[in-house]
């Protein structure tokens, strides 16, 4: 019974985690609320999520903000510049579908097809991005490799990001308080794992 009190209980320190969590979900969210600062905010989020998998954190703000803050500039150019790309496929999605003839058919799988692979690049060029000090062309080539090579691990994050975030919209809204964090430090623990594998050093960026 004296070891349950134990803050080194696993159970003590599954719910640091799930409160690591709350905050950062919550942190997201505000720092999100522009829309236009949704990549800074990804990126912060992705930033504490790789500190958070090596130890838990009672600095999570501090943490948070400064790596909100750091290049911003380049972050929210960035940004502005993803958020045309996917508004640009989702429009050609939603035009494509809404004609019905077999070109417009041939043209929606396409677009599919590559809002698909837009969206699974992201899962290893935004944490990439809060981990290393690279140029813009480096972090794609490399997002590139990683999405190809460990496609498995690709499908995996896919997934389980998509799931999540289907359920917090459409059966358990509550989970917002958690699934944000979730997934940051999810991605990042994978992209950890795929890293040590490739024997790439970890950046002192984080």
């Amino acid at each position: 019974m004296r070891k349950f009190f134990d803050l080194t209980h696993p159970f003590w320190r599954m719910m640091a985690l799930l409160s690591d969590f709350m905050t950062l979900s919550i942190l997201w969210f505000f720092t999100s609320l522009p829309i236009i600062t949704f990549i800074p905010a990804t990126i912060a989020l992705f930033s504490v999520g790789y500190k958070l998998n090596f130890q838990s954190s009672n600095q999570i703000i501090r943490e948070f903000i400064d790596a909100f803050l750091r290049n911003f500039k380049f972050h929210f150019f960035l940004g502005c510049v993803l958020l045309l790309l996917a508004i640009i496929i989702g429009v050609d999605v939603w035009y494509y579908h809404s004609i019905s003839n077999s070109v417009a058919t041939f043209w929606l799988f396409v677009s599919l097809f590559i809002g698909v692979v837009f969206l699974c690049l992201m899962l290893y060029f935004l944490p990439l991005i809060a981990l290393y000090d690279w140029n813009l062309k480096n972090y794609l080539i490399q997002s590139f490799v990683l999405m190809v090579k460990h496609a498995p691990w690709t499908l995996f994050l896919f997934t389980v990001n998509g799931a999540t975030l289907f359920m917090t919209a459409y059966v358990a809204p509550y989970l917002v308080f958690f699934s944000i964090g979730g997934i940051g430090y999810l991605n990042t623990k994978v992209m950890i794992m795929l890293l040590e594998k490739k024997e790439t050093p970890i950046h002192d960026n984080i």
